[in-house]
């Protein structure tokens, strides 16, 4: 009787120890998968802001004087995968920025009663 009393011990005893061994791996394997998705979108972060910079590079345009919402629209499009259009739009924008920044006298009259003016003078 006593024989089998330590035998039913042991038997549960093993039993509880391989439980917990499994839980143990399994909240591992977890860790570890989370440890996974948070590199994978770090990576991901990391390669769309490389691609805007890259993109503001092309352009001509310093990464500096990209607004945030240019930014932001670029780095939208560089994740859907349209790096073209990225890139076009990005020059689109560099050449708004370079007519915003030219002086007026440079661009000429925008309004037409200035146009009459000039042609008057």
């Amino acid at each position: 009787m006593q024989q089998l009393q330590q035998r039913q011990y042991i038997g549960k005893f093993n039993q509880q120890q391989q439980h917990e061994a499994q839980q143990q791996q399994q909240h591992e394997a977890q860790q570890q998968q989370q440890q996974q998705q948070q590199q994978q979108q770090q990576q991901q972060a990391d390669l769309r802001e490389r691609r805007v910079r890259e993109m503001c590079i092309i352009a001509g345009s310093p990464e500096k004087e990209a607004t945030a919402g240019s930014a932001g629209s670029l780095e939208r499009i560089a994740y859907e995968g349209g790096a073209a259009a990225a890139a076009a739009a990005v020059a689109a924008a560099a050449a708004a920025a370079a007519v915003a920044a030219a002086p007026a006298a440079e661009r000429g009259p925008q309004h037409p009663q200035e146009k009459d003016r000039q042609r008057l003078q």
